[in-house]
């Protein structure tokens, strides 16, 4: 009876009232998806290590390191405490792995390094196939 009473005022009345068109949703921004490196010895770094060698943006320690230029000087991170759930890293640079980092078996993570743009993490504790925190 109420749908019956509701088509009716529906046809009296010309209709059902327009809804209110809502406003497009603001974009986020960038920022929240630019991946971190934490050097806790808790979270998984793996994401933040890949994208620094990728020469992608990265934030440590809540500062934003930018991608470089060719050319540019070398970006070196000195003494890490990096933590990650794969067991090894493997550096391609031209299609052939041209390092290693960590050892054989196990997950690994491939990362595709530009040898024009010189970027290192030298010292600290590295840590492989280690619990995580979620």
């Amino acid at each position: 009876m109420k749908r019956l009473l509701s088509r009716l005022g529906d046809f009296l009345f010309g209709g059902p009232a327009p809804s209110p068109q809502r406003p497009a949703p603001k974009p986020l921004p960038e920022i929240l998806f630019t991946p971190v490196i934490f050097a806790n010895g808790r979270d998984d770094d793996a994401e933040g290590f890949k994208a620094f060698l990728e020469n992608r943006p990265v934030i440590l320690r809540g500062t934003l390191i930018p991608p470089d230029v060719k050319g540019g000087k070398a970006c070196t991170l000195r003494g890490l405490n990096l933590r990650f759930s794969c067991g090894s890293i493997d550096l391609v640079a031209g299609g052939d792995v041209v390092q290693r980092i960590g050892f054989s078996g196990g997950r690994n993570l491939v990362v595709f390094v530009d040898p024009d743009i010189p970027r290192c993490v030298v010292g600290g504790c590295y840590r492989f196939n280690a619990e995580v925190e979620p």
